[in-house]
């Protein structure tokens, strides 16, 4: 029978005991915790939801007037279709894609608030935001505003200054008969040598009448409480204050 001497004794029971301890520390009994995931996704955004889809004005449209209207779809959120307290930040570029304004909007909707360059394209594109959170730019749209209004030249038929007149309410936003209205186009108006008359038309009903210039009348209605009667051959009612704009040539 062989024996084990001593000394090899020790030498084997430290060999155990280092290989126990080897074992224990390479081989954990319980996995260690994950990493929490990052808040920001890989395209840089903190919020979590769909990028607005554009809806108007898109694909190099030509918009009615200076003052478009920009409208984009409600995003959703990654666990719900719907996200309270969210703003729109509406960015507006030049065609070279600087950008010229940006606005934050309680809503998908935002008329720009002052006439934009006439005959000049436009580039324009949305986000939603809630607080410092941002989430995805939606795809960019492009537009075209509309060429410069020309006022119709004293000569020009009447169907020509009505569509003058379209052009003028639609570029000032006022898509309604009233007096504000009539206020803010009469520069305009009075700049094509034409002019504004309220006239009553029963209980209720004041429907304000534009004088046309008149070829060959010597004079016209412009700030002139006492115009020729030749300058009364060329009127047009314009609608009943509250109403839609009408073109009734008298």
């Amino acid at each position: 029978m062989h024996r084990i001497s001593p000394t090899v004794a020790v030498y084997l029971t430290a060999a155990a005991v280092t290989t126990m301890l080897a074992c224990d520390v390479a081989t954990p009994l319980t996995p260690a915790p994950a990493k929490p995931a990052s808040s920001t996704a890989a395209d840089g955004t903190t919020l979590k939801v769909s990028a607005p889809t554009l809806v108007s004005p898109v694909n190099d449209i030509t918009t009615d007037g200076t003052r478009p209207v920009f409208n984009v779809t409600p995003v959703a959120g990654q666990f719900s279709t719907s996200v309270p307290g969210l703003t729109y930040e509406f960015e507006l570029d030049n065609d070279a894609g600087s950008a010229i304004d940006r606005t934050f909007v309680a809503g998908t909707s935002w008329e720009y608030p002052t006439p934009l360059s006439p005959d000049t394209p436009f580039r324009w594109r949305v986000r939603a935001t809630s607080g410092s959170a941002t989430g995805p730019w939606s795809s960019v749209g492009r537009f075209q505003t509309p060429k410069q209004r020309v006022a119709p030249a004293v000569t020009a038929s009447i169907e020509e200054w009505h569509q003058w007149f379209n052009d003028l309410v639609k570029e000032k936003g006022q898509p309604t008969c009233s007096l504000n209205a009539l206020i803010a186009i009469r520069p305009d108006v009075n700049a094509a040598g034409a002019e504004f008359q309220n006239a009553f038309r029963g209980v209720g009903e004041m429907r304000p009448r534009m004088f046309l210039p008149v070829p060959g009348c010597p004079g016209n209605a412009v700030n002139n409480p006492s115009p020729p009667g030749c300058a009364f051959n060329r009127t047009v009612d314009i609608g009943n204050f509250g109403g839609s704009w009408q073109w009734v040539p008298r």
